[in-house]
């Protein structure tokens, strides 16, 4: 891996508008070719899911869990599902809802919701928080509502509204990595941005791990392409089956997957990898009755309570304990 793909790796693309037809696409269409272009999509495919999501939603008897619908930018569709407690809206990244947009405070309101209700309270903002056009101090907000926290907009909807599975399927699409079924990198980068606050504001400690398919290229070159797709579906797998229920396992692209290990400090979890590695290089993996030998290199990086890290730093430290692993023989596990 050179140095071109490790600054790459680095770089967080949030283009949803495109990803929401790609990922779309590529589920609906599942037997289809990979060289056919993922990012078309069609009015038959936009049905199917609809329809889908209405039968579903028919079916369903108990109300699902209240979110807010971001209605603008490049994470358009993005939920942030609304559970009982306070959730803080604001620019600072320890903020439960995350925003970067300088016409947002850096504390600028909070969604308090509880058995009876949800209510949106300014915190005195510097551009105002508003339900549906009118400005407010602090407003209960009811399904379908539009909620703008100054120049953001959102869409309130309950959980029992159909619309709200139909966006929870959507970014569900979005999330998704089409091949292996595990989340994808924008999932990943997401969530490591919440787990950092969240270690922060509780003082817990947090890891995260690069993993990396050792000789991909010689499984590529000697079994073909689909073998190759074949091992990262079944090298996924088995990463999923040997995690803990806390952890977040994703692909980050090609043959490398990342995993976030919340509340785990960095002794447990080279713990953890040495059993990812081991489960990996023990099984026997086949395609077409050919064994395909696969092993795993793994680095790890850790954040402590006092780490002033955000996750492009997390991300890069673990990368360079990958290369130590790669460089040191492969099949290993480097952290420190």
């Amino acid at each position: 891996m050179g140095g071109m793909r490790r600054s790459c790796r680095l770089t967080h693309c949030a283009c949803a508008g495109t990803m929401l037809a790609s990922d779309g696409m590529v589920m609906a269409e599942e037997k289809k070719t990979r060289d056919r272009n993922p990012f078309s999509a069609t009015n038959n495919t936009t049905t199917t899911i609809t329809e889908t999501l209405v039968e579903r939603g028919s079916r369903r008897k108990e109300p699902g869990e209240s979110c807010l619908v971001l209605l603008m930018g490049p994470d358009i569709g993005k939920r942030f599902p609304l559970g009982e407690g306070k959730h803080l809206v604001g620019r600072d990244s320890e903020a439960l809802i995350s925003l970067r947009e300088a016409s947002v405070s850096r504390h600028h309101a909070e969604v308090v919701v509880d058995d009876s209700q949800v209510v949106v309270r300014d915190m005195g903002s510097t551009n105002g928080t508003y339900v549906n056009d009118g400005l407010v101090t602090s407003s209960t907000v009811s399904d379908g509502d539009i909620v703008k926290f100054g120049r953001v907009i959102f869409k309130f909807l309950c959980g029992s509204n159909i619309e709200n599975a139909y966006h929870q399927e959507i970014y569900r699409l979005t999330t998704t990595d089409p091949m292996t079924q595990l989340f994808n990198r924008r999932y990943l980068m997401e969530t490591l941005v919440r787990e950092i606050s969240r270690a922060r504001r509780y003082h817990h400690e947090l890891s995260f791990a690069m993993v990396d398919l050792d000789h991909f290229k010689h499984v590529n070159d000697t079994y073909g392409h689909l073998a190759g797709d074949h091992v990262l579906k079944m090298v996924g797998r088995s990463l999923q089956r040997s995690l803990r229920r806390p952890d977040i396992l994703a692909r980050y692209g090609g043959e490398e997957f990342g995993v976030i290990f919340p509340e785990t400090g960095l002794e447990a979890v080279i713990e953890v990898s040495e059993r990812l590695r081991e489960s990996v290089a023990k099984r026997a993996y086949t395609f077409d009755g050919f064994p395909i030998p696969i092993t795993i290199s793994m680095g790890v990086a850790a954040l402590s309570p006092d780490d002033s890290a955000d996750g492009i730093d997390l991300i890069q430290r673990a990368d360079e304990r990958l290369m130590a692993a790669k460089s040191g023989g492969r099949n290993k596990v480097v952290g420190s």
